[in-house]
């Protein structure tokens, strides 16, 4: 039985290769990996909703597992809405019922975003859920996070001159994709792990248990599991790659 394959997608402002440590550790091991560049990423041009996010999610995978191969997704912070949108019907399991083999055989959420149909994490109209430390620009309808905010926020755990070569590589993203709202919940009936940083900064550790929880209580099966890291950072792939590898490999144990 062939190994299952990675496919990694990043957080808003950030490309994939905030992975390529973990990407490196994984390859040393056997494992295949595919990384995922967004269209929201840099917002030139702006997309209005997170549609051609989901888009290029779902060609992605469907091209990989039309060849019977089995995924692992992984989803980095906002991209847990996109991906999380766009596996409808490219579960394992889901493909087994009408004869097809390959697959979405689990989910990865490492700092990320894992709401309900239905649900957002913001509002156009009034603005909500627009953070005190986004910079944004309603008419070029672009959002980004100023450099300083980055290293305490996102990159505190990483030496100095790494938080500063990745703060550099930051882009804007479109604001639109922010305020998206949901459809489907792939983590109801794709097996999933949810990976908690219990040092970051960027996205609250008792928001993320609490979306947890409140997973666990629509749907008491879906999570298979939630993993925590101490003292690790938003971008735990970067200052603790090993760790977030040996996650990995645990999940693709279960594939």
């Amino acid at each position: 039985m062939s190994k299952p394959i990675f496919v990694f997608t990043a957080g808003a402002w950030n490309s994939p290769d905030t992975f390529d440590p973990v990407i490196d550790i994984l390859a040393q091991n056997g494992y295949e990996s595919r990384k995922i560049d967004l269209p929201s990423l840099g917002g030139d041009p702006v997309t209005k909703g997170f549609e051609e996010d989901v888009q290029l999610i779902r060609a992605t995978v469907t091209e990989l597992v039309d060849t019977t191969r089995s995924i692992v997704m992984v989803a980095h912070s906002y991209s847990g809405l996109p991906v999380s949108e766009a596996l409808q019907d490219l579960g394992v399991h889901e493909r087994a019922k009408k004869g097809h083999v390959g697959g979405v055989a689990h989910i990865v959420y490492i700092s990320a975003m894992m709401i309900p149909e239905g649900a957002t994490i913001g509002n156009s109209d009034t603005g909500d859920g627009v953070h005190l430390f986004w910079q944004v620009d309603l008419d070029k309808g672009i959002v980004w996070v100023e450099k300083e905010q980055q290293l305490n926020l996102w990159f505190h755990d990483l030496p100095p001159d790494q938080a500063e070569q990745w703060a550099a590589r930051t882009r804007v993203h479109s604001l639109g994709v922010l305020w998206s709202k949901t459809s489907y919940a792939a983590w109801r009936y794709i097996p999933s792990t949810y990976v908690i940083p219990e040092d970051d900064r960027g996205f609250a550790v008792a928001a993320m248990e609490a979306m947890v929880e409140t997973a666990r209580i629509a749907s008491p099966t879906a999570l298979k599991e939630t993993k925590r890291i101490p003292g690790a950072g938003h971008f735990v792939m970067l200052s603790k790659p090993g760790a977030v590898a040996e996650i990995l490999g645990e999940v693709a144990s279960y594939c």
